[in-house]
């Protein structure tokens, strides 16, 4: 990771507006990707579409259901969506494609979606970092497309999901938690704390979720599961202080050693300068366990070293 993606470069962990330490620009990098991604793919979906078949047709409707009834089917999603027959026969890529989707027929669904992933997401990505703000959003995506499924398999309901709302509700629970007394506009209107409108969610999306395992039948088009999931993950993730970055590079170091790379030691490029040592050392255990096992005076010296880069 880059120097001025360290966590110790971004701040004290009290202030986030639009300049890092030392009076530095910062930019949310990894939103603004996230967001274009988004809407590229958004178009892909208006713009790549077929005409419907009968494996189209919505469950319940029956044979005698038309297809002239049905709109233009998308390419896009027929390869991303997360449908439920599809990925239990081992297309486990749709736990992650489906998130990059939106409903084609408005653009209301894409819109809060990102708007709520650049309000809240770019805060979070200034006190996690870009490299944590993105693994926290794609493992939202995952365990809020596992709930979907569980849910989906539970109640024979094989209607497909798309939409990054699990991970953008993921994004809300851990602002809420770090900031749960932060006034927002309800409707652009009405004042609330955040925690209360988190709340509110949390309840909207787990009645229907209890109906539909209760056998009552729930329309709407809400994947209300994924809503669930992705909460439940944030707030666990607060919780626990679950950090995926390092775990990430534990894994990555640990396929590396098994591979055992031909070439010289790693020895042979140690620098030979005694500070430039100490800094490899404090990096290799910030890049190992996480910037929170860094003593104090670590802290400092990583922060002086920091500022002598820079003016360099």
């Amino acid at each position: 990771m880059a120097i001025h993606e360290r966590d110790w470069y971004r701040g004290n962990g009290h202030s986030y507006g639009n300049e890092g330490v030392f009076g530095l620009p910062w930019t949310p990098r990894i939103c603004k990707r996230l967001i274009l991604i988004t809407s590229c793919i958004f178009l892909a979906q208006v713009m790549l579409t077929r005409a419907p078949v009968y494996e189209d047709i919505p469950p319940g409707y029956g044979e005698d259901y038309l297809l002239e009834d049905l709109p233009l089917a998308s390419h896009v999603e027929d390869w991303c969506a997360l449908s439920p027959q599809q990925t239990i026969r081992g297309q486990l890529w749709r736990l992650l494609t489906y998130a990059f989707c939106h409903s084609r027929f408005g653009v209301m669904h894409i819109l809060f979606n990102m708007l709520f992933l650049w309000w809240f997401g770019k805060v979070l990505e200034q006190m996690y970092g870009g490299r944590e703000l993105l693994l926290f959003y794609l493992s939202a995506a995952v365990l809020s497309g596992l709930t979907f499924l569980g849910i989906s398999f539970a109640t024979s309901d094989p209607t497909p999901a798309i939409g990054a709302s699990g991970s953008v509700m993921a994004l809300m629970m851990l602002y809420a938690l770090h900031f749960p007394r932060q006034r927002i506009y309800l409707f652009f209107l009405v004042p609330i704390q955040i925690r209360w409108l988190v709340l509110l969610y949390f309840v909207y999306d787990l009645h229907p979720v209890l109906l539909a395992l209760s056998g009552a039948q729930i329309q709407g088009g809400v994947a209300h599961a994924a809503h669930l999931g992705g909460m439940i993950f944030g707030f666990f993730y607060y919780q626990r202080q679950i950090r995926l970055e390092p775990i990430l590079n534990r894994l990555v170091r640990r396929r590396r050693r098994v591979a055992k790379p031909s070439g010289p030691s790693p020895q042979a490029y140690a620098p030979s300068n005694p500070q430039d040592q100490e800094m490899d050392r404090i990096l290799e255990k910030v890049f190992d366990e996480g910037l929170d096992t860094l003593t104090e005076a670590e802290q400092d010296f990583l922060a002086s070293a920091s500022e002598e880069y820079l003016d360099g």
